[in-house]
């Protein structure tokens, strides 16, 4: 199996992510979900939404503020 890499997180206004690979993210900063199917997750920071797309999409992990995103992740869009 191929090591995964690890990006430095991201931080935009209060929310932070980081990056493994093509298959996990760390999201900080989460104010409600919007849409969760097996195929994408739209998240609410409160100046913006943050849509995660890919294929078989899930939570692994949830906390006030906190997810945890496994999947296969094709797209991350910020949408204003």
């Amino acid at each position: 199996m191929g090591r995964k890499e690890r990006t430095k997180p991201a931080a935009l206004d209060g929310v932070r992510m980081e990056i493994t690979g093509m298959s996990e993210i760390i999201f900080e900063g989460n104010k409600g979900i919007l849409a969760y199917s097996d195929e994408g997750i739209m998240l609410n920071t409160g100046k913006y939404i943050v849509s995660i797309s890919g294929r078989r999409m899930r939570i692994k992990c949830m906390n006030e503020s906190v997810l945890t995103i496994c999947g296969i992740i094709s797209e991350i869009r910020y949408i204003l």
